[in-house]
């Protein structure tokens, strides 16, 4: 998905809050959880997101969703990433 594609989701979702998040190379996040609804779509690098017992892949052009409340620990590749991020607060 391109990014001004994704911009227009997030509006019509009501995602209020967007930004660039840029993490750093070999970043990990141990588990957590947000107190709103996350979309993310990966601008470039990549990440993998633990979450259920899954470990899913993201790359440039991958967009997801972390739920309000949804335990998850992530860890950015070998050059980092840069996502685009919506936050829906409820």
């Amino acid at each position: 998905m391109d990014e001004t594609t994704f911009r227009a989701l997030l509006a019509q979702q009501g995602y209020g809050e967007v930004l660039v998040r840029e993490l750093p190379a070999d970043t990990t996040l141990a588990e957590h959880h947000h107190d709103w609804d996350a979309r993310l779509l990966v601008l470039s690098g990549e990440l993998r997101l633990h979450r259920d017992g899954e470990s899913l892949l993201f790359q440039q052009g991958d967009s997801f969703e972390v739920p309000l409340g949804q335990r998850h620990a992530e860890h950015y590749g070998p050059s980092g990433a840069t996502l685009l991020t919506g936050r829906r607060y409820r």
